[in-house]
C-alpha cells in the first residue's frame, strides 16, 4: 500500500486521504519559511518514498516546494493529493505530474552538447598535428 506524505500537520483531519494510503506526517506545527535547508532536514523521510507514493499538500508553500521537489528529483514524478471541501466533507483530488519525459530529452540534448564538444575539441587537436 502507498504512502501518503503529509509535509506538514498543522491540527487538520485528514483521515480522507487513508484512501489513497497509509499517512506519515513529515513535520508538525510552525517552521521558519526562510530557513529551508532545516525544512529539508524535517523531510528527511522522503528519502524512503516509492514511486507511487503521495505527497498531501499541506503545510507552508516553501515548505510544500522543497517536498515536491525532493520526491520529484527522487522519482521523476510527482503524486499530489489535493484538499478539496465537497459539500462539508472532506475529500481528496489526485493530480499527478510525469517528468520522466522532460528528464530524457534534457539528458539527450546535454549528451548532444558534449559530444559536439568533443568533435570540436577531435579536430582543433587533428588540426594542430597538420
Amino acid at each position: 500500500m502507498p504512502t501518503v506524505y503529509i509535509v506538514n500537520d498543522s491540527g487538520h483531519n485528514f483521515d480522507a486521504a487513508k484512501k489513497w494510503g497509509e499517512l506519515e506526517i513529515l513535520n508538525t506545527g510552525d517552521v521558519n519559511k526562510f530557513k529551508v535547508s532545516e525544512m529539508f532536514r524535517k523531510l528527511h523521510r522522503l528519502g524512503q518514498s516509492a514511486p507511487d507514493d503521495y505527497i498531501l499538500m499541506s503545510g507552508p508553500v516553501t515548505m510544500m516546494a522543497v517536498a515536491t521537489g525532493y520526491f520529484a528529483a527522487m522519482h521523476g514524478k510527482l503524486n499530489l493529493l489535493l484538499y478539496r471541501d465537497n459539500g462539508g466533507q472532506d475529500s481528496y483530488v489526485v493530480r499527478r505530474l510525469d517528468f520522466t519525459r522532460v528528464l530524457y530529452e534534457k539528458a539527450k540534448e546535454a549528451a548532444l552538447a558534449e559530444h559536439s564538444l568533443e568533435m570540436t575539441r577531435l579536430e582543433q587537436a587533428q588540426a594542430k598535428r597538420r
